[in-house]
């Protein structure tokens, strides 16, 4: 196996996460954070910890340490996101080789803090347009609203009771 890292062009600091996989996991890593744009929010980055716990869990590949004698194959989410061909991304999106059950509600689970990040970016750059979220958290859907109003910051949390995950 392949020991692989994840990075990101825009990280502060060292957030890389290391994994190996049998092939090159960028298709399956990129479909994680086209799926969460699709299920959550357009602006949704997900870390790359959360596309690398994905990546194991759904995918075959096993952590790995940083520390390893292999020199990684790194993996820049930014760009290959941005420079991903529209065919190829028609092709990924509606192939049915990367669907796994359960990965929507993992994706949501994990990646609430980027996906408010997004909600909250998009509410500053829209003013007076209401934003909204859905997300998770171990015990209760529940929606998230963010409104910037006049400089002013406002968010309101909505559970949903007839949503439960098991």
């Amino acid at each position: 196996m392949n020991l692989y890292k994840l990075i990101h062009h825009y990280d502060i600091g060292d957030q890389s996460a290391y994994l190996r996989c049998h092939n090159d996991p960028t298709n399956l890593a990129l479909y994680c954070q086209f799926m969460a744009e699709k299920w959550f929010y357009e602006g949704v980055s997900l870390s790359n910890k959360v596309i690398a716990k994905a990546l194991i869990q759904y995918y075959g590949c096993t952590p790995a340490a940083a520390d390893s004698k292999d020199k990684p194959i790194e993996i820049d989410m930014h760009f290959a996101r941005e420079t991903y061909p529209p065919d190829s991304y028609k092709a990924l999106m509606t192939s049915n080789n990367y669907i796994r059950e359960g990965l929507k509600e993992f994706l949501l689970a994990e990646g609430n803090n980027e996906i408010m990040e997004a909600a909250k970016k998009k509410a500053i750059q829209l003013p007076n347009e209401e934003i909204k979220v859905e997300l998770y958290n171990d015990e209760e859907f529940f929606t998230v609203t963010y409104l910037s109003v006049l400089n002013e910051f406002k968010c309101s949390r909505t559970v949903d009771t007839k949503h439960k995950f098991p």
